[in-house]
């Protein structure tokens, strides 16, 4: 009745271990910038040598993005056993740290696998990796968890192709079992096209691609941040809310969204296939 569709998704650091860790190391291995299977969390800064100097007077920058900059002064606040300090850097988003610390700006930034492979495509980038993270529950698991597609067990499906016009449920936009793991397992199985038309956003292309391949769905969400785009697109996609709570909305809360969510709207509200 179902197929299952293996992925990683990063551990949750622990702040203190993190902060310990960062503060108390001495040496450092600059490691070939390489996208990693394992789960776990990983810190990059802009040169080793910067962060060998360990100096009571020297205060080490922490780029963050902007909504967890009130959790990176808090973590600060807390005892170690060093007397290093570090400074919390604000930036629009991890990407923008990267850039920062590319520009000296920063010092080191706590990212996830995937900006693993941005920063390695930055030209003339000397970014070194020196620690992975990984929650203590999950010490040595190679995944946090499985995402599975799941569909009704009489659905006759007699090829992939045969996905194209099902009613389809999601956790959320963006989210990664029910939107990016999808997206990228339906591209590379041909059953979506191009998602680089240059007159759309990134957003947009992927929207337009699943509203084609769909007959209805429920993606809920801020599709974009700006409110009259966000209302435009759920507009022009408007098939993509229709399995949703309330279509109208179209966003959070709703029953039909999440992890449960999703098998709800696959169960009671008429769908045929669940990412979840």
């Amino acid at each position: 009745c179902c197929s299952k569709k293996t992925y990683k998704r990063p551990a949750k650091a622990n702040v203190e271990s993190v902060q310990d860790r960062f503060l108390h190391q001495t040496e450092y291995r600059a490691a070939n910038m390489r996208f990693l299977v394992a789960l776990c969390v990983v810190v990059i800064a802009a040169d080793a040598r910067i962060l060998v100097r360990r100096s009571t007077n020297k205060e080490f920058r922490m780029c963050v993005p902007e909504e967890l900059m009130n959790d990176c002064e808090e973590m600060t606040k807390q005892k170690t056993k060093s007397s290093a300090r570090i400074a919390c850097l604000a930036a629009r988003d991890r990407y923008e740290c990267i850039e920062k610390i590319k520009k000296r700006l920063a010092d080191f930034v706590m990212v996830d696998p995937e900006d693993m492979y941005i920063a390695a495509k930055q030209p003339e980038q000397d970014f070194a990796v020196f620690e992975e993270i990984r929650t203590r529950e999950e010490p040595e698991a190679e995944f946090r968890y499985e995402g599975v597609a799941v569909i009704h067990k009489d659905l006759q499906l007699n090829s992939i192709q045969d996905l194209k016009g099902l009613k389809s449920c999601h956790t959320g936009v963006g989210r990664n079992v029910g939107y990016k793991i999808p997206l990228t397992k339906l591209k590379n199985m041909g059953l979506i096209g191009n998602l680089a038309e240059p007159n759309l956003s990134a957003r947009e292309n992927e929207l337009k691609a699943l509203s084609n391949l769909f007959s209805k769905a429920c993606i809920v969400g801020d599709w974009s941040p700006d409110p009259t785009i966000n209302s435009r697109l759920k507009q022009r996609y408007s098939n993509l809310c229709q399995l949703c709570e309330d279509p109208q909305k179209c966003n959070y809360p709703d029953k039909f969204s999440g992890y449960d969510g999703a098998l709800r709207c696959l169960a009671h509200n008429g769908g045929d296939i669940a990412w979840t």
